[in-house]
């Protein structure tokens, strides 16, 4: 094998392990819906109303996961109402961190075997014109030290982690604007070591967009690509609408 030919197996090899290797981020859905999330059939036409303990639908926090969460609930078939007189159901929005878990992991550690250097002498006979040995001449070689992989061992790991948690839960309204019963809910959660609710919340609702107003067989587990295109596509929109 030429060496150039040797480079291009090399680096499709690479982009290959590196492929392997890239971050995918296990989203945890759960989901329960009447049948459709669509109340009566007509068009779902929601608010959102902050349910976090102690906040506000004023609060900043509050603001940015509902403009997150709008473009994801219209591509999954509900439409925003300009105003609580036009709205047939209020879906509650739960967004916050959980407090820090130790999870424990397991992963191979490779083992390092260290030969050392070492000097021998090699015998190099000497031969006359007819074959015959008549004499010698004596080299020295010297072989350098060297350390290899010999094997792996696992170990474990401890790491500090937080569940980046969002919680929907839609009910009717009627032409008063009262409560009435649970439509559809879901809940969503991502687990990581970073505390950084937004940067988490493309690959939480990507994820769940399928399973809005939807009804899951339990919890699903869905795991989305560090660059998957739709969250790529997601965040765009995000800054479009700016």
């Amino acid at each position: 094998m030429n060496a150039a030919r040797l480079r291009i197996v090399l680096f499709s090899v690479s982009i290959l392990f590196l492929a392997g290797c890239a971050t995918r981020y296990p989203v945890r859905v759960d989901a329960l819906s009447e049948g459709g999330g669509k109340p009566g059939g007509t068009e779902a036409r929601y608010i959102l109303k902050n349910a976090s303990p102690g906040s506000e639908d004023t609060d900043l926090f509050f603001k940015e996961i509902s403009r997150h969460l709008n473009p994801v609930l219209q591509q999954a078939g509900f439409r925003k109402a300009e105003e609580r007189g036009e709205a047939n159901q209020v879906i509650d929005v739960k967004a916050y961190l959980s407090e820090p878990m130790v999870e424990t992991r397991s992963h191979s550690e490779p083992i390092y075997a260290h030969t050392g250097g070492y000097s021998r002498v090699i015998r190099i006979p000497i031969v006359n014109d007819k074959g015959e040995v008549v004499s010698y001449n004596y080299s020295s070689y010297w072989t350098p030290s060297r350390t290899r992989v010999a094997g792996y061992v696992d170990r474990d790991r401890q790491y500090t982690v937080y569940d980046k948690i969002l919680e929907l839960s839609a009910r009717r309204l009627n032409e008063e604007g009262e409560r009435g019963e649970e439509i559809w809910t879901v809940s969503i959660a991502l687990r990581s070591a970073s505390t950084d609710y937004r940067s988490a919340l493309p690959y939480m609702l990507v994820a769940a967009e399928p399973y809005i107003g939807q009804r899951t067989d339990g919890e699903e587990i869905i795991r989305i690509p560090e660059d998957d295109p739709d969250v790529e596509a997601f965040r765009r929109q995000l800054d479009n609408a700016r």
